[in-house]
């Protein structure tokens, strides 16, 4: 590899950190974000007033194509749900990053929202946007705005291609809106609990003290202990107690942001030998394992190599 090579490696790498900020970020959003600001009908108009370049992913440059257009996903909840109608005959649009190693990147946020549609077996359309060579037609209108940008055009407003979300928890409420089945948790401890993993995670993945490191993979230990005590605390009398998922045997929207971010915790454990973080956690593995055997895993997973480029530059060397 040469100078140059690197150095665009690089560039890369700080994007994907500024990403995980962003992650980070909203989790706190997440947190705080009270159900009167969710979108209805009455604030369709103010929820989205941009609109995402071509729909198709046909701009003049390369960094968008479309991947993959569904009109039914399989059963994906395991919970036999008829395909619901959509809002109406074509397929919403979500912008996704795309990845250095698979044409889908290691993006939590994307995977989420993915996730969701999947689940609720919208009529969908995937294109992936290179976050270094946003498309001409992309940038023309969103700007330097990155993915996920969510666009139904099914839905009548200002701009030309319907109803564009940029914003991940006013995508994610416009989605449980106006769609079926519902996602939305009955058990707030459900929606509570892992929330602080993510951040523990990556204060060890950006950490370059070798004196904090320890304490730094106990504090992170420390949430996936709370999430395992969660998981196994099962009740046959209750169907908001954690079964398959974080709520009985069915997806829930706090499925669709914890498992993605835990997946991430995971395999980059693995890659940059942080030993032990994961052992010991029984039910948090098996909640991962019982996923990766569903059909909405297969269809919005992407290479695992993806996270290695994520951090590769950022890890602490040991």
């Amino acid at each position: 590899m040469n100078g140059e090579e690197v150095e665009n490696v690089e560039q890369l790498d700080n994007m994907k950190i500024e990403d995980e900020e962003e992650i980070v970020t909203n989790e706190e959003e997440n947190a705080t974000y009270e159900e009167e600001d969710a979108p209805n009908e009455d604030q369709e108009e103010e929820t989205s007033d941009t609109a995402a370049g071509d729909a198709n992913g046909n701009g003049d440059g390369d960094g968008a194509e479309p991947e993959t257009t569904e009109t039914a996903a399989p059963d994906t909840n395991g919970d036999g749900a008829e395909q619901e109608e959509d809002s109406g005959d074509q397929p919403i649009t979500l912008y996704i990053k795309a990845g250095v190693t698979s044409k889908i990147a290691d993006c939590p946020l994307c995977q989420r929202l993915f996730m969701i549609i999947v689940l609720k077996k919208i009529k969908y359309q995937v294109c992936t946007v290179n976050k270094e060579i946003l498309p001409a037609e992309y940038k023309k209108i969103l700007g330097n705005t990155p993915p996920p940008v969510l666009v139904d055009p099914n839905v009548q407003t200002d701009n030309a291609l319907g109803k564009v979300i940029d914003d991940i928890i006013k995508a994610e409420h416009y989605l449980e809106s106006v769609f079926q089945p519902k996602l939305e948790n009955a058990n707030p401890a459900a929606k509570k609990v892992g929330s602080n993993i993510f951040s523990k995670f990556s204060a060890l993945m950006k950490n370059q003290d070798k004196s904090k490191k320890e304490v730094l993979i106990n504090r992170l230990r420390g949430e996936l202990k709370k999430l395992d005590d969660f998981l196994k605390d099962t009740s046959e009398d209750d169907e908001l107690s954690p079964g398959r998922c974080l709520e009985g045997d069915n997806f829930t929207l706090a499925d669709c942001d914890l498992l993605p971010k835990l997946h991430r915790v995971e395999v980059a454990c693995k890659f940059f030998k942080f030993e032990g973080v994961m052992d010991g956690f029984d039910a948090v593995q098996r909640y991962l394992d019982a996923w990766k055997e569903t059909p909405v895993y297969h269809i919005i997973k992407y290479d695992e190599k993806e996270v290695f480029n994520t951090y590769r530059f950022v890890v602490m060397k040991s």
